[in-house]
């Protein structure tokens, strides 16, 4: 509380809340869970919404100051939500944050939350997919029955909430809207508070006005009376303002304006308005005129093209105002709600809107029979509807999948025709709710709903599937007996006959078919037999497995049918997922029933590497479970059961199989009994599965098996308790009678039974331990697969050794004969757990026999047997009964020898009570040489007593310490209780060889009281004589003053004149010659209270201290340095994110490979991703070989071959191909490195540039496009006709600048050479100015073309263009020129002088040319 007074001190007073009383006691609770008592709920009710919103709040903001994680949701207020929805909101919200918190509670966390997943982490993934970051993404989740389905989620959230809620960092849950939350969430937090294991954890929920139908059903009533866990606030009667304000301006608004704002408010906060004209039958535009009204009344506002209310309170409010709260007009308004949001929508949508329209959907509940829906429309509903019940019950939410089934069910009433709603999906939908019905134990719903389906079922088959769910419903509710009646009825139409009334002729018979079935193969064959694939086997296979847990309740004789036609199924057709749980139960069969371990072993080892192949959960909890209590106990030894049944807890867990779970669980408590592990251990083990106990539904008695083992562990221990089963306690029961009982008695009961037996034989109660027995033996055939049938038959056998009732030797000699017989056989199979036993059996025979030297020789031989084996009880049993048997022949010698070893081996497995026992019977035997007393018990409190048993008590204690601090106190707490001082200091060496004080012990009037101080420097010479300290530092030996102020050596010394100690003892801690540190003790009430046989037992403490502390400060180091470790993982982790980040963003996929073979021995996942090929196949010979394109084969390969050779083949780019057939562009980069012992390997990164490619391709081709553009575009510039043989023209347009020119040149020396042209005319009609570049330019062409001999003219100068000419000066020489092209033709056709020669040299020149103009 002081912690909370100042944090609220320290807020101003401008900031206090208005409800400082509620804010108080909520933060009062926080502390009280912070202190780790257990988890609360804090209710908030009373006043108003906004009130208890406010307060919520307030209080998550004063939780996270104070170092809380604080945790978000709230109830769905508008419709049901998807399931475990607060809680899905707030892992959301916190998941960014959760495994990033500073130092070391970060990977704590992590760590903790990848243990407590057990292999489900998809499986929360699937629900929260923020999660991905922080929860590990394991097996993808294995589908279970309904029921299995909803424990395994819950089981997996509770751990998960139990990883998180730490002592370091507690949560606060805040939930508003607590009882408008889904009937998941609420049964999820109902576990959560009963938890043991989740203690660090606050419920703070707030109440709305009206508890919906959920919360009455389940939280509702656990509240009331649930007593301490559950706090309430209520913050008084308020008159809420706003909501009256409200009510009167929906009281004002026109009808329509007001069934608008209802269908608004139907859809929660935020309103989209075409989902509102949905809800309404009306278009968009009209439905916004209708909400004008309201929104200029602020009932509502808009974000963006949202409607938006204040609150989901206020929705929910406004809409039960507008309506009237008229159910019938909600339903029909939200079905067609639930309509809208469906169109377009597949069964993968994502959990929101699947579930947000699902949700409408059931809402509209009442008015889906009648309602009057599109053609499709209610194929769609009802396809929407049952994907969403089947997605909940995936995810363990079966109460709200049984909702949307309802829902989906009343869709379908009346509207059967096939033509609408396919069978199939009818058919499915009426199966999961009958499946549902049977889940909740409904027997009149299910019945009905089964009789429904075998009327409508399509093949048999389906009529075989309906009748299985009657099987599940009886066997669910405990009717094992017509649970079987059922399954015959199902059964025999598919071939498998079971007896109505089995007796042991139908189990022979069974057992013989199966053989037969085996015929010559080996056992260890069925494990490679095929799938089954029989419609009808497997058919007949799943009900026999739906009936096998009734079987096992029934009796032997029927489970072992059961069994056998498993396995002739399997033989025949096939293996089947539940043919493996015929396997075990086979197995088991054969060694209790036939006696044969090693067949019965060759079965189970068969079941159990079937199911590690499968990777089922649900079978290998199951299977593990049966294979360690029934089959690995007869042929290993017992700490293999240990870790089987560990495993097959873990499956278990991990399934949601809570009974197996628990049973398995319990068992791994009741092996390590049985195999003597230490009784703390076992009681410490027994701690983890509290749980059982509280399990109302326990039909094998589970909390009854933890219960016994706890009474028989502080029997032993020496503790007060209850004795086990008397005389008087065994009167004839109608299970004990002679005949078989009708049912036979509960596996906790037996557990019982057994170790009362074993009780009574080691309190030396044999005569009532025969009678434990005797009503054993009843039932011996249900456990006779079991250890416990050892464990009855061993305990028996020493009872009948040393009973006190009168009879004759001989019976009692057969009687043990008969016992040993059995161990015998079991001890030639399994030496290691039964020869301790059968020697001891053997040795008490021969003592009643009168063969002494044989009892002898076989004491020693149980002794031996039990302490190789690592049976630390039977070897302190043996050494018991050995005792007995040397001063009954009186040789107290050779008793007082064995009773050392009996005391020993009794201290080691933490029997107290045994201990002293023996101490009272044996007094005479433990007589000190010396002094001539006998040793008197533990209890009595001498120091004599502190011998082998405190050695070892102090050395396990002190062993167990790893921490230094806790080591400190342990030894100091060790010191005061055994050493018999008052005041105790620990010293340690530093480094530099000073002794720093550790801690100090002081026993007071209030107890004992333990200081460690530290890293705070102290005074040494206030605390203890520095003085003796200093002598035992420097000479290394300890020193025992009977009276400090009686020493001359010491009285001197500052401390002893002022504290007058009488008794004090230093020693030294050393290791290996190193001093570690000093114990220094005292005792100022007697002189010579530290005693020789004291200073023995604290120096074999100061040793075991010794190597503790150098553990301790390894551990310490070790741990600093993992903390270092683990910062400079975070670092490397970020470092690598980032790059992996770089990576993904940039389209690159490394990978490596083996220089020699060239063979990929890396690639990154990006691989699969870009190029289609998986990782496995780029891992294949030859890959690049394969899949490089053919064109840039040669060249890939010959790049490896570069790069192996250490050339550098620079960057690459070539060719794959796709898995779809696709050629995607790489570009490599290679290096090559060389690894421990000389391998070279070849790494790098491809570079997809496909894209680079493409665009290289495409620029390539507009490039050339404008090539051939351009030089169609100077082609056009300068173009040439042909105007008669020889004479050609070029038109000339616009300026004529230098590269023109030169084009114009170009064209027409080449055109003359070639084509043998004598006249060249250029055509200036298109040219409108001249300059004298231009000039310059026509002289040119003009000369150029008469070198070649051929004649130039220039036609169509302007008479601008002439102007321009004759003003510039430009003269054009003797240039012959025309007025027209014309004009240039007809001078063409008048011989010239020119024409002339030309005629003269070519015969052929045209007579009609070549005249001379007049």
């Amino acid at each position: 509380m002081e912690s909370t007074a100042s944090h609220r001190n320290a807020t101003p007073p401008a900031a206090a809340h208005p409800h400082d009383d509620a804010l108080l006691r909520l933060e009062s609770a926080m502390l009280r869970v912070a202190a780790g008592g257990a988890p609360e709920l804090l209710l908030l009710g009373g006043g108003t919404g906004a009130a208890r919103s406010q307060l919520l709040r307030s209080f998550c903001e004063s939780a996270i100051g104070l170092c809380t994680l604080v945790l978000s949701g709230e109830g769905n207020l508008t419709h049901a939500g998807e399931p475990y929805g607060p809680i899905v909101a707030a892992l959301r919200r916190v998941a960014p944050t959760l495994g990033s918190e500073p130092g070391s509670l970060g990977p704590l966390l992590r760590q903790r939350a990848e243990e407590a997943m057990l292999g489900n982490g998809r499986l929360l993934l699937d629900l929260c997919p923020a999660l991905a970051s922080f929860v590990p993404d394991d097996r993808p989740a294995e589908p279970l029955p309904p029921a299995l389905a909803d424990e395994r989620m819950t089981t997996t959230l509770l751990r998960l909430f139990a990883a998180l809620a730490v002592p370091e960092r507690p949560i606060v849950l805040a939930l508003s809207h607590i009882d408008a939350a889904d009937s998941a969430t609420l049964r999820l937090l109902m576990r959560l508070l009963e938890s043991t294991e989740c203690r660090y954890l606050l419920i703070a929920a707030t109440l709305s006005d009206g508890a919906h139908a959920a919360w009455k059903e389940t939280l509702g009533p656990w509240v009331q009376k649930s007593g301490a866990r559950v706090d309430g606030v209520h913050l008084g009667t308020q008159i809420d303002a706003e909501m009256l304000a409200r009510r009167a301006a929906v009281a004002f608004l026109p009808e329509p304006s007001r069934l608008a704002l209802a269908a608004a408010a139907c859809l929660g906060r935020s309103a989209d308005l075409d989902a509102v004209a949905a809800a309404l039958g009306t278009s968009p535009v009209e439905a916004a005129a209708r909400l004008a009204p309201a929104e200029a009344s602020d009932l509502l506002g808009r974000e963006g093209a949202a409607y938006v209310f204040a609150d989901a309170l206020s929705a929910r409010d406004l809409r039960r105002e507008a309506t009237n709260d008229d159910p019938a007009r909600l339903a029909a308004m939200h079905l067609r709600i639930g309509a809208f949001l469906t169109r377009g929508m597949g069964e993968d949508e994502p959990n929101t809107r699947l579930y947000e329209a699902a949700g409408h959907i059931l809402l509209g509940k009442t008015a889906a029979p009648r309602a009057a829906l599109a053609p499709g429309e209610r194929a769609r509903l009802c396809a929407i509807t049952f994907a969403a019940a089947r997605r909940a019950r995936a995810a363990g939410a079966s109460s709200v999948a049984a909702d949307h089934l309802g829902v989906a069910g009343d869709l379908l009433e009346g509207h059967d025709d096939p033509a609408e709603i396919s069978p199939d999906l009818t058919w499915k939908i009426r199966l999961a709710q009958a499946e549902c019905a049977a889940k909740r134990g409904d027997r009149r719903e299910t019945e009905a709903r089964v009789e429904e389906l075998r009327r409508r079922a399509r093949n048999e088959l389906e009529g075989h599937a309906a009748a299985r769910i009657l099987i599940d419903l009886h066997a669910g509710l405990g009717e094992h007996e017509k649970a079987y009646a059922c399954a015959v009825a199902c059964l025999a139409p598919l071939g498998v006959r079971l007896p109505e009334r089995p007796g042991p002729d139908d189990v022979a018979a069974a057992f013989e078919a199966t053989w037969n079935a085996l015929g010559d193969r080996a056992i260890e064959e069925i494990a490679d037999l095929e799938s089954m694939t029989n419609p009808d086997a497997l058919a007949a296979t799943a009900a026999l497995f739906a009936v096998h847990p009734s079987a096992h309740a029934l009796g032997p004789d029927v489970a072992d049918i059961v069994a056998c036609h498993l396995v002739r199924l399997s033989l025949l057709h096939g293996n089947a997922a539940a043919s493996v749980v015929g396997h075990v139960a086979f197995g088991a069969a054969l060694v209790g029933r036939l006696g044969d371990h090693r067949g019965g072993y060759r079965f189970g080892k068969v079941a159990m590497d079937l199911c590690e192949q499968m990777g089922s959960a649900l079978l290998q909890g199951i299977v593990g479970a049966c294979f360690a209590t029934n089959i690995s106990i007869w042929t290993h030894h017992l700490r293999a059961s240990i870790a089987y049944s560990r495993r097959a807890h873990e499956a278990a867990l991990s399934s949601g199989n809570t009974p197996c779970a628990r049973r398995s669980g319990a068992l791994v408590a009741l092996f390590m009994l049985l195999k003597g592990d230490p009784l703390d251990d076992v009681a410490r083990e027994l701690r983890n599965h509290e749980a059982a106990r509280r399990d109302a539904n326990d039909p094998d008695g589970i909390g009854e098996l933890i219960g016994t083992i706890e009474r028989f562990v502080a029997q032993q221990k020496g503790r007060a308790v209850p004795p086990p089963a008397r005389r008087d306690d065994l009167a004839p029961e109608p299970n004990f009678g002679p005949q078989l009982p009708t049912a036979p008695m509960r596996f906790g009961t037996v557990i019982r039974r057994v170790l009362d037996l074993a009780a009574l034989v080691l309190a030396g109660e044999n005569d009532d331990a025969l009678l434990v027995s005797a009503s054993l033996r009843a039932h011996a055939p249900a456990f006779a697969s079991q250890v416990l049938l050892p464990e009855e038959r061993y305990f028996a056998a020493l009872a009948e050794a040393g009973r006190r009732t009168p009879t004759t030797l001989a019976a009692r000699l057969a009687a043990l004969d008969d016992l040993a017989s059995d161990l015998e056989r079991w001890a030639d199979r399994c030496p290691e757990n039964f020869q301790h036993k059968h020697a001891l059996v053997l040795a008490e025979r021969s003592r009643l026999a009168g063969r002494d030297v044989d009892a002898m020789r076989l004491y020693d031989q149980a002794i031996a047997a039990a302490r190789d084996n690592g049976f630390t009880h039977g070897e302190a049993i043996a050494a018991d009964a050995a005792v007995r048997f040397y001063v009954d022949r009186g040789f107290p010698t050779i008793a007082a020898a064995y009773l050392r070893l009996a005391r020993a081996a009794y201290a080691r497995w933490g029997a107290g009570g045994k201990v002293e026992k023996l101490d009272r019977r044996y007094a005479k035997l433990v007589e000190d040489p010396l002094a001539g007393t006998s040793k008197p018990p533990l209890r009595g409190g001498s120091s004599l007593d502190i011998d082998v048993l405190a050695a070892v008590q102090t050395a396990h204690a002190v062993s167990e310490e790893i921490v230094l601090q806790h080591l400190i106190v342990t030894l100091m707490r060790i010191v005061i209780e055994h050493g018999g001082a008052q005041r105790c200091h620990v010293l340690l060496a530093t480094e530099g060889g000073e002794l720093s004080h550790a801690g100090r012990a002081l026993v007071t009037s209030q107890g004992l009281d333990i200081e460690v101080p530290g890293g705070r420097a102290r005074d040494l010479s206030t605390l203890l004589p520095a003085s003796v300290v200093g002598y035992v530092r420097r000479t290394g030996e300890p020193i025992l003053l009977e009276d400090a102020t009686a020493e001359p050596m010491f009285s001197a010394d500052p401390y002893v004149a002022r504290a007058r100690p009488r008794s004090v003892l230093c020693m030294p801690i050393t290791r290996q010659t190193k001093l570690v540190g000093v114990f220094y003790m005292e005792n100022n009430l007697v002189p010579g209270a530290f005693t020789p046989r004291r200073l023995s037992l604290l120096e074999f403490l100061a040793a075991q201290a010794a190597i503790s502390l150098d553990h301790a400060q390894l551990y310490a180091d070790l741990a600093r340095e993992n903390s270092e470790r683990r910062r400079t993982e975070q670092t490397l982790r970020r470092s690598e994110e980032r790059m992996r980040r770089l990576v993904e963003i940039a389209g690159v996929i490394p990978w490596e490979a083996d220089a020699e073979t060239e063979r990929f021995t890396y690639v990154g996942p990006q691989a699969e991703e870009r190029l289609g090929w998986p990782t496995s196949a780029w891992y294949k010979p030859n890959f690049l070989r394969d899949h490089a394109h053919p064109e840039d084969r040669d060249l890939a390969l010959a790049a490896f071959t570069r790069a192996a050779s250490d050339e550098n083949p620079g960057g690459l780019e070539y060719r794959l191909r796709t898995k779809d057939d696709r050629a995607v562009w790489l570009h490599m980069v290679v290096s090559v490195a060389e690894r421990e012992g000389g391998q070279r390997l070849l790494s790098g990164f491809f570079f997809d540039v496909t894209a680079r490619k493409h665009a290289e391709e495409t620029l390539r081709e507009q490039l050339e496009i404008i090539h051939r553009q351009r030089e169609d575009i100077r082609t056009l510039s300068t173009p040439l006709l042909d105007v008669w043989d020889g004479v050609v023209a070029m038109p000339v347009l616009g300026a004529l600048d230098e590269s023109r020119a030169a084009r114009a040149m170009e064209v027409l020396l080449g055109t003359i050479t070639q084509r043998t042209v004598h006249c060249a005319i250029l055509d200036l009609t298109g040219v409108a100015s001249v300059d004298a570049v231009t000039a310059e330019h026509l002289l040119r062409i003009v000369r150029a073309v008469e070198l070649l001999g051929a004649r130039a003219l220039i036609v169509g100068i302007r008479p601008d263009v002439a102007r321009t000419i004759v003003s510039l000066g430009i003269g054009l020489g003797r240039v012959e020129t025309r007025a027209t092209l014309k004009d240039a033709l007809q001078n063409l056709r008048l011989p010239s002088p020119h024409g002339k020669r030309a005629a003269e040299k070519n015969p052929r020149w045209p007579a009609t040319m070549g005249r001379t103009p007049e």
